[in-house]
């Protein structure tokens, strides 16, 4: 069974404020590993609508994980142009991104939402 994606690629396209559909293919590659990624980190990876013993699943995903997974693929999004990057020193002033893997609220829902097994 497929597991379905956490956000829609106009979903994302709206966030960051994109119009073209040039790079709609990578943009839907942001989401799917976006998606892989949050529901690792939850124990979901067979997804949110999974029927887990014998109770229902998620029917829809919920607004804040929907939120998380739109913005990890957009911080994904505009890493891209600094790869690899740490900091960037910019007429006399120093610019440092963040190495975190998740924000604070990214990781509140995670934590939120994850499946601990007794």
């Amino acid at each position: 069974m497929a597991v379905s994606d956490l956000a829609t690629l106009e979903e994302l396209k709206s966030y960051l404020g994109l119009k073209q559909d040039t790079e709609d293919d990578f943009l839907s590659k942001l989401i799917k590993a976006s998606t892989a990624y949050l529901l690792g980190q939850m124990n979901r990876q067979e997804g949110l609508d999974h029927d887990y013993q014998f109770t229902k699943g998620l029917p829809e995903v919920p607004e804040d994980i929907r939120f998380a997974c739109l913005e990890l693929a957009a911080l994904r999004y505009k890493e891209k142009s600094r790869l690899g990057e740490i900091s960037k020193t910019i007429a006399q002033q120093t610019v440092s991104y963040s190495q975190k893997d998740l924000s604070e609220y990214g990781r509140s829902v995670v934590n939120q939402y994850k499946r601990v097994t007794p």
